[in-house]
C-alpha cells in the first residue's frame, strides 16, 4: 500500500451491526451496572427502562403491564432480591421474558431457578456480544 493512501476501513461482522426493537427493563440495585447495561441495550435499538430495586420494578411492571420485552433482572439485591422480584413477576405476568444476571456462576442460578421457567442468564461482567446474543431472540424484528 502507498504511504499516503488511506487505511482500509475494517468492515463489522454482521453480527455486531445487528439492530433489534423493543423495550427492556433493566433491574439492579447498582446504578453504574445498570447505566452500563441500559447504554449497551439501546445500542441495539431497543427502549430501555431502568429500576433501581425489585420493589421498584414490580411498580413499573404494574403500570405497563405488556410494555416489557424482555426483563432483565440482577440476582443480587438487597431488600426483594432477583429470586423473590423473579417469582413476583411471574405471578404478576407469567409470560414476561425474565433473564437474570449475576456474578455468579451460571450453574448456580440455573440451580436456584430450576423448573422456574427463566428465559436466561447472562454473566456479569458481560460483553457486547453475549449481551446481544440475549437480545436476539426477544427483538420484535
Amino acid at each position: 500500500m502507498h504511504p499516503l493512501s488511506p487505511e482500509p476501513k475494517p468492515v463489522a461482522p454482521r453480527e455486531q451491526r445487528w439492530r433489534g426493537s423493543g423495550t427492556v427493563l433493566v433491574v439492579d440495585d447498582e446504578e453504574a451496572v445498570r447505566l452500563t447495561a441500559a447504554h449497551m441495550i439501546a445500542y441495539f435499538g431497543f427502549e430501555v427502562r431502568q429500576a433501581e430495586s425489585g420493589l421498584r420494578a414490580l411498580d413499573i411492571l404494574r403500570e405497563n403491564v405488556r410494555a416489557f420485552d424482555l426483563v432483565l433482572l440482577d440476582l443480587t439485591m438487597p431488600g426483594m432480591d432477583g429470586f423473590a422480584t423473579f417469582t413476583a413477576i411471574r405471578e404478576l405476568r407469567p409470560d414476561q421474558p425474565v433473564v437474570v444476571f449475576s456474578g455468579y456462576s451460571a450453574q448456580d442460578a440455573k440451580r436456584r431457578f430450576a423448573g422456574q421457567n427463566l428465559n436466561g442468564f447472562l454473566q456479569k461482567p458481560f460483553s457486547v456480544d453475549s449481551l446481544r446474543e440475549i437480545l436476539q431472540p426477544f427483538s420484535r424484528k
